[in-house]
């Protein structure tokens, strides 16, 4: 179960900090027993965090132009 928890931290839901995350327990432990799981909630859970992170981290925030004049 730990080999499929780096899996999925290191190649399907990939973070920053390349930590081993435990929020992705439950789907490892699915996995691992060969049970069906639905993906639609941990995928949409992952793209709504990354798309917190990358508007709080505004990556057009550009340094202010210097005035001519």
């Amino acid at each position: 179960m730990l080999f499929v928890l780096y899996w999925l931290n290191r190649f399907i839901f990939p973070n920053r900090s390349s930590a081993v995350l435990l929020e992705y327990r439950h789907l490892a432990e699915a996995l691992d027993n060969h049970t069906d799981v639905g993906l639609g909630p941990t995928v949409l859970a992952h793209l709504y965090k990354n798309l917190h992170t990358a508007t709080l981290e505004n990556p057009l925030d550009y340094p202010p132009l210097a005035h001519f004049g």
